[in-house]
């Protein structure tokens, strides 16, 4: 096989950056859940639940309640959500709004891009029954407890997936309750520049009788 005279044609468009805020709880708005629950199930014994509920404050809008008995055994449970099809760079951070009567900490979980678990305990709630903005950062998380993928204590790319955990260190009487809303990700997406297809100046047209 011989070739010859191979040519590139780049494409003419300009690729950039641009940093968004993405909703990542959008069908919690219509009273439904998109978050998955996890039980816990390799430690046996917990019950528990994850539930779309009325805001006692805004009762026109919902949150998701979070809840665990570790009465009967079991260490955690969980709710968690994929971003595996989701088209960003980066995940800068993950912001929510959170509140308790009685959680006094929860467990979070973040997997990287290449599939590194990174997990961090003891992450503090204020168990005054109010609001409160919470604040995660990939980086930040990165460096303690970690699994999988790389495996080297470091983050690499954007979040592929965040679980937010209750354990039995959240609360002394071993039932934690947590009410979840407003989540969202600052985060680095892809866009193209491109010239205007088509342009009309107004401005130089008659004015209407």
């Amino acid at each position: 096989v011989q070739i010859a005279d191979v040519r590139l044609y780049p494409s003419t468009e300009t690729r950039t950056s641009v940093t968004r805020e993405l909703r990542l709880d959008e069908m919690l708005a219509a009273g439904e859940l998109d978050w998955g629950f996890n039980l816990g199930q390799e430690f046996a014994g917990a019950t528990g639940g994850l539930e779309a509920v009325r805001d006692k404050d805004t009762t026109d809008q919902f949150a998701m309640r979070l809840w665990a008995d570790f009465t009967g055994g079991g260490a955690y449970v969980g709710m968690r959500k994929s971003f595996a099809d989701l088209n960003v760079e980066v995940m800068q951070a993950i912001r929510m709004k959170m509140r308790s009567d009685r959680a006094k900490s929860f467990a979070l979980r973040l997997v990287d891009a290449t599939g590194q678990c990174h997990q961090r305990k003891g992450m503090p709630i204020t168990a005054d029954g109010q609001w409160h903005d919470i604040e995660l950062v990939p980086e930040q998380i990165a460096g303690g407890e970690h699994w999988g993928g790389a495996n080297d204590g470091a983050w690499h790319g954007s979040v592929a997936l965040i679980e937010l955990m209750l354990n039995t260190s959240s609360d002394a009487a071993n039932k934690p309750e947590v009410f979840v809303k407003d989540i969202r990700a600052e985060a680095v997406v892809a866009a193209k520049v491109k010239a205007s297809a088509f342009a009309e100046g107004l401005e130089s047209d008659p004015p209407l009788s």
